[in-house]
């Protein structure tokens, strides 16, 4: 059997009484403190901050308390303001680590004989903040009340503080950098800004004209980080310049561009001078090419022994040395070439025989017409003089890549073959008597551009040895032709004054003691208007080699003779057909298969020029 209270009458007026009596000490109080800072951001050069204490509390308390923690021991407080101002809680402090929770700013009203503003009060205080802060910061606020000796906690509203945004700023630029070719480089760069920036780095490959994204792959990594690296660098970086582009919401700004990129290599020889046989009382040049950064200097050897220009010697220090008047104790020395550009190690070439021919021997080559034109054909003469027995008679030729065999007027027993490339042989079982000339033809391809260069080597058996010679001048140059050498002006036509200055040349003279004859013979000189001169110390028939002939000397000899020069007044003379009949253009183009490489150009009116 279950018991339970039953409430009579008289108990229910006893439980009433009590509640009565209770209730009006449990009353609720309003009770709200909150705090509110003069900006709800942070500069992050550091500064000063204001916040406002706002209290709500019973009315008759004894003691009303507040207390902040700031995010730091850096923070400080500068003052407390308002026009209630409570005084500092005396166990307050703000020079200890954060960490402590003894390191608060307190406040109480009523804690040091001063009275309580009656339900509410509010003060304000000052603080100052460090520079350096990134994130979100939180000060963590407290407070309490005390009524009828009974301590009573209040939830206070921390206070979030962000970042003031600003725009990207590069505070260490990148710098340049020297590296070995085949070594990494790399580049460091910081920036600031809220939101914090993000990178991409660039590269200009013009001097800082214009600049482009670089990605990470074999040559590249690092490119969205503070530090970019080059993987493996290549002469071909060479000057390559590089910066970093710094971005965030506001705006993108960049390094300064000045970061050069600066590749150094030690010197290879690409080419290495070629043993040579020539005639005593000749001359031989000796030629190297060096590839390297910085650019090397060339320093000429006779074995182990520097040379230095002066006497026989000229080119000592440069990419060509040549000897002059050979004599017999010349034959047999070995010749090279240093290479130096302050990056170890040095290079030496190979070394490069130097012997000398038996009397009559020799070969040349020389170029018919003026040039070659893009997609059309050239043809080379050369000459080969040897004097005694010879046992095998050989010559090989080093044509411009892209070059191809057409032809040839030569009845050596195994020649190339049409459309052959690169090297060329001719082999002769029959031996010629004494000397042979002979044309061979070579297709230019279209795509070629510049001048270029056809080198020659010669082979005989002499006796139980053997003699190899290169054929003079060495290389052979081809230029691409684009105008006619009397044409000055560029206009594809023959006019009246640049046909003066030919015959100015073709009337040189040269004077005997019989008196003065005309040789038509000319130098290269750089300064006058078609970079030729006459030469009058030169003799008629006397033999000369040129670097470059004038476009009207088809026999290429350095003289202007009658036949060239009326090959020129027929191109002057080129005549257009008009209805009031035909004017006088001296229009030409270029043709490849005629002596000089052009032709009248009748169809070229003097309004199209």
């Amino acid at each position: 059997m279950s018991s339970r209270l039953i409430l009579t009458s008289p108990m229910k007026k006893l439980l009433l009484l009590v509640a009565a009596l209770v209730l009006p000490t449990l009353k609720v109080y309003a009770q709200t403190y909150t705090v509110t800072p003069s900006a709800t951001s942070y500069l992050a050069a550091g500064g000063q901050m204001t916040f406002t204490v706002n209290l709500s509390y019973p009315a008759n308390v004894a003691v009303a308390s507040f207390s902040a923690k700031p995010p730091g021991a850096s923070w400080v407080l500068l003052s407390t303001g308002g026009t209630n101002v409570p005084p500092l809680a005396e166990n307050s402090t703000n020079t200890t680590d954060p960490a402590d929770p003894g390191s608060k700013w307190g406040w109480a009203y009523g804690a040091i004989e001063s009275g309580v503003p009656a339900g509410s009060a509010s003060f304000t205080f000052t603080v100052q903040y460090p520079a350096g802060m990134t994130g979100n910061q939180t000060i963590a606020m407290s407070g309490d009340y005390r009524l009828n000796e009974v301590v009573t906690n209040v939830t206070v509203a921390a206070v979030m503080l962000n970042p003031t945004p600003t725009i990207p700023v590069i505070d260490t630029h990148p710098e340049n950098r020297t590296v070995v070719a085949g070594l990494n480089a790399t580049f460091t760069v910081a920036a600031s800004g809220n939101p914090m920036p993000t990178l991409q780095w660039q590269r200009s490959t013009d001097g800082g004209a214009n600049w482009a994204n670089v990605e990470n792959d074999a040559s590249f990594s690092g490119v969205t980080t503070t530090t970019l690296t080059v993987n493996a660098v290549t002469l071909a970086m060479q000057g390559h310049r590089f910066r970093a582009a710094a971005t965030n919401s506001l705006s993108t700004v960049h390094s300064n561009g000045n970061a050069t990129l600066t590749v150094t290599q030690a010197p290879l020889f690409d080419r290495h001078p070629t043993s040579q046989s020539v005639a005593t009382g000749g001359s031989v040049t000796f030629t190297v090419a060096a590839s390297g950064s910085p650019t090397p200097t060339y320093q000429w050897r006779k074995g182990t022994t520097e040379l230095t220009n002066g006497g026989r010697f000229s080119g000592a220090t440069s990419v060509s040395l040549t000897i002059s008047n050979l004599e017999a104790s010349d034959a047999g020395a070995n010749y090279n070439a240093v290479a130096r550009n302050g990056i170890s190690p040095d290079a030496t070439s190979k070394n490069a025989t130097l012997g000398l021919l038996p009397v009559g021997f020799g070969a040349t080559h020389a170029l018919v017409g003026n040039g070659y034109a893009p997609g059309g054909t050239v043809t080379v003469t050369t000459t080969i003089t040897y004097s005694g027995e010879i046992s095998s008679y050989g010559l090989t030729v080093l044509l411009p890549t892209g070059w191809r065999f057409v032809s040839d007027t030569s009845t050596a027993q195994s020649k190339p073959e049409v459309n052959d490339i690169s090297v060329l042989d001719w082999n002769w079982t029959s031996i010629p008597a004494n000397s042979l000339t002979f044309t061979y033809t070579l297709s230019v391809p279209s795509t070629a551009t510049g001048s270029v260069t056809v080198t020659e080597m010669v082979t005989m058996g002499v006796g139980s040895g053997q003699v190899q010679f290169l054929a003079h001048p060495d290389p052979l140059t081809i230029p691409q032709v684009t105008f006619h050498s009397v044409d000055t002006s560029g206009n594809r036509q023959i006019e009246g004054s640049e046909l003066n200055r030919l015959i100015q040349l073709f009337n040189t003279r040269f004077t005997t003691p019989d008196g003065k004859i005309r040789t038509g013979a000319y130098v290269i000189q750089a300064d006058t208007i078609d970079g030729f001169a006459p030469d009058s110390s030169r003799d008629l028939g006397t033999p000369v080699t040129l670097a470059r002939y004038h476009g009207a000397d088809t026999s290429r000899n350095g003289q202007i003779e009658g036949s060239e020069l009326n090959r020129v007044i027929q191109l002057f003379n080129t005549r257009f057909t008009t209805p009031d009949g035909k004017i006088r253009t001296g229009a030409y183009k270029l043709q490849s298969d005629t002596i000089d490489g052009f032709a009248p150009d009748p169809d070229l009116s003097l309004i199209h020029i």
